[in-house]
């Protein structure tokens, strides 16, 4: 069955605060311009999606529709007779909306001098400095649109190219990781890494919700991750499992995965351009989720020096400061002890992966306990999966429809409110393990239950030493307090970007 194009394309200008104008020179036509062009998806596809599709395709920019204007301006052309068969038979003619958007100033990646035309012939002289991720990108193509700004310039569909050379002329590579709507993609590899929609392949770093989705064709992760990644997204999805440290050349680039210490088997992804002698060239790092503190739960940090460290800054703040966490297992001994000496059984909230099981072994060394401790079904599956990863824990029972008095129950927040916990009489003693607890205004917004403060994310010191560790030129901030760590790793004087993307850094840590 033959594809057709759709007669219905986007136009978007690209402009920044100074008016710099963004045109694209074609490849196959030196001298000839124009704006980031193409055409919809399909035809249920919304102008606005198709704009920010089409400038990250073209130029690796991440745009978000909310900083997408639409000009409500659009005209008819007539299709160059020798692009027509791609269309259905009898078009001739393409209907071109225009939108623009501004790129902030202080983006980083340099474009050389050119001069520029658009339209009747306004020069402009391309110096602004903008970026997606990392060094600026070396040519690539794709197929874009007859532009209507770039025809004035003679131009027509063809394929844009970036220049490879950043400021004082000097030549950058491609960048090892891309957005895409998918989610980070390696282009040298072709593959995501904890993309937020079914891919091919896709390398996961850990078994959280917002990182391990379902339904990929393929998936990487870490060996010791294995047990809990089958848990979670179950045996229908296919795995290969990957030894901490082992590389795997994956067509231009070695990958190889190195301990997080967020939950087990969490990861951290180097990515090496490959040479011909077989070692990398560049190397780029991304987090996924990590802490620094260490404990049995889970395999020890491991930093990890690399060019680019794509980060992630859940508790991005200095208010992030993590007390020692034998002190607040005490404190959570102390009020479960009050429990019981009130005759109140409790439930402490906690996540699932990861937390609960951590908590589980701290806990447990200092038997004996003020009672009788249940495990949730959810967290009960988990610690079956710790167990065949070689973890040490025992089998504990399920909470029974009615809890006596002293007992605990760990469960994920979900059962808040739930009709079980409603039944039990009195009612439950509440508590909650989590970092945000360190802030007064969660705790507020969690009245009446008892806080612990204890994060499987690093703080703001853990993050800190982390991004030290790389020694990497260029840092990319992702999900939490990214502005307020740019801010404060730009003032000392480091190379810093953001980066959007879907991952819930709030829910990651419950």
């Amino acid at each position: 069955m033959t594809v057709f194009k759709i007669p219905v394309s986007v136009l978007v200008i690209l402009y920044s605060s100074d008016a710099d104008v963004l045109l694209l020179e074609r490849a196959d036509h030196p001298g000839f311009w124009q704006s980031v062009t193409g055409s919809l998806d399909d035809e249920n596809e919304p102008l606005v999606d198709a704009a920010c599709r089409e400038v990250f395709e073209e130029t690796g920019l991440a745009i978000a529709s909310a900083d997408m204007q639409d000009w409500g301006f659009s005209q008819n052309y007539e299709i160059f007779a020798h692009w027509r068969h791609r269309y259905a038979p009898g078009v001739t003619e393409n209907t071109e909306h225009v939108f623009s958007s501004r790129i902030p100033v202080k983006a980083q990646c340099a474009f050389p001098p050119a001069s520029i035309c658009v339209g009747n012939g306004w020069a402009l002289r391309m110096r602004q400095r903008l970026v997606f991720l990392g060094p600026t990108p070396r040519p690539f193509a794709s197929s874009v649109g007859v532009s209507s700004l770039a025809k004035g310039c003679g131009g027509i569909e063809a394929s844009a190219a970036w220049p490879t050379s950043g400021p004082a002329g000097m030549n950058r590579p491609a960048p090892l990781v891309v957005r895409r709507p998918e989610g980070l993609y390696c282009p040298q590899g072709d593959f995501f890494i904890d993309p937020w929609r079914p891919v091919d392949r896709a390398v996961i770093t850990h078994g959280h919700a917002d990182h391990a989705r379902p339904g990929h064709g393929h998936a990487l992760c870490s060996m010791r991750g294995l047990p809990v990644l089958r848990a979670r997204l179950g045996e229908a999805q296919s795995f290969q499992g990957l030894g901490f440290g082992q590389r795997l050349r994956l067509q231009d680039v070695w990958v190889s995965l190195h301990p997080a210490s967020h939950v087990l088997g969490a990861s951290q992804v180097l990515i090496e351009s490959a040479s011909a002698d077989g070692h990398g060239s560049e190397r780029w790092l991304v987090s996924g989720d990590y802490r620094v503190q260490n404990d049995p739960s889970c395999d020890a940090f491991e930093p990890v020096k690399a060019d680019v460290f794509i980060s992630e800054t859940t508790f991005g703040l200095p208010i992030y400061r993590w007390p020692n966490v034998a002190d607040e297992v005490a404190l959570l001994l102390d009020w479960w002890q009050t429990c019981r000496d009130e005759g109140r059984a409790a439930v402490l909230y906690t996540y699932a992966l990861g937390k609960a099981q951590r908590l589980l072994i701290a806990l447990l060394r200092l038997a004996p306990l003020p009672g009788t401790l249940f495990v949730h079904p959810s967290v009960a599956r988990m610690n079956e999966a710790y167990r065949e990863a070689g973890i040490a824990l025992p089998e504990l029972p399920t909470p029974p429809a009615m809890l006596s008095p002293g007992a605990m129950v760990l469960a994920p927040m979900a059962v808040q409110g739930s009709g079980w916990m409603q039944r039990q009489k009195p009612a439950l003693a509440e508590a909650m393990v989590s970092g945000w607890m360190l802030v007064r205004g969660h705790r507020r917004r969690h009245a009446g239950v008892r806080g612990f403060v204890i994060s499987d994310h690093a703080d703001w010191p853990g993050l800190l030493w982390a991004i030290d560790q790389t020694q990497a030129s260029r840092v990319v901030l992702t999900h939490g307090q990214t502005s307020s760590m740019a801010r404060y790793l730009k003032d000392q004087g480091r190379d810093v970007d953001t980066l959007e993307t879907e991952f819930d850094a709030q829910a990651a840590d419950v």
